[in-house]
């Protein structure tokens, strides 16, 4: 079966419909000021609003206080929120105890011990996502950096797992056939400049996804 495909980072209409078309699985909305993909509140819940019902919308933080998180959750009504930061576990259940609403969180790899961090956060999650660790200090992902996969070989977690981190047309084929993930994450990959979408390559990434 082949993986789940998320196109994260997503601001425009005409990249959100080619999304849907080419098959996504996932839409990823970024909220984090000083990302290049940062979205307003208005935007997210007006391209959310054109998702059809088997499409999952994301809403992506970085260590958010507890207002912030409230306001985006209420006002955009996400399916899902994402944690790209260093959260404290008890954020996490903050939410799930307040809002209906199911997490994915990011774990930030470089070597092999950085996996140990799921048993933190592997009961109130949902889902998890292995994102290559930022060289970048300022943004914590979507730069397009690749780690190890083979670090994920035979990994063995109760839920299931996003592959991110330098993801392409270019190598997901082979990531896919590696380490098997549920699914998969691309944002700057399928963009042509920073920040914004290419049509193109959202279809032919999401093509070679699938047909894994």
């Amino acid at each position: 079966m082949p993986p789940k495909v998320k196109i994260c980072g997503i601001t425009e209409d005409k990249s959100l419909k080619a999304a849907i078309e080419a098959g996504a699985d996932f839409i990823g909305f970024v909220f984090f000021d000083k990302s290049p993909r940062n979205i307003s509140i208005d935007k997210a819940a007006a391209l959310i609003g054109m998702l059809p019902k088997d499409v999952y919308s994301v809403v992506l933080v970085v260590n958010p206080s507890k207002d912030f998180l409230k306001n985006v959750i209420e006002k955009v009504n996400p399916d899902f929120v994402q944690f790209h930061g260093d959260e404290a576990v008890e954020l996490l259940y903050w939410v799930k105890d307040n809002f209906n609403i199911k997490i994915i969180k990011a774990i930030s790899v470089k070597e092999r011990a950085d996996i140990k961090k799921v048993d933190i956060y592997k009961d109130i999650s949902d889902w998890i996502l292995f994102d290559a660790k930022s060289l970048d200090s300022k943004l914590p992902g979507g730069n397009g950096v690749v780690f190890d996969w083979a670090i994920l070989q035979d990994i063995k977690i109760e839920k299931p797992w996003f592959l991110a981190g330098g993801l392409s047309f270019n190598n997901v084929a082979e990531a896919i056939k590696l380490v098997k993930p549920h699914g998969v994450d691309v944002s700057s990959a399928v963009e042509k400049s920073l920040g914004k979408k290419d049509i193109d390559k959202i279809y032919e990434f999401i093509k070679l996804s699938k047909k894994v």
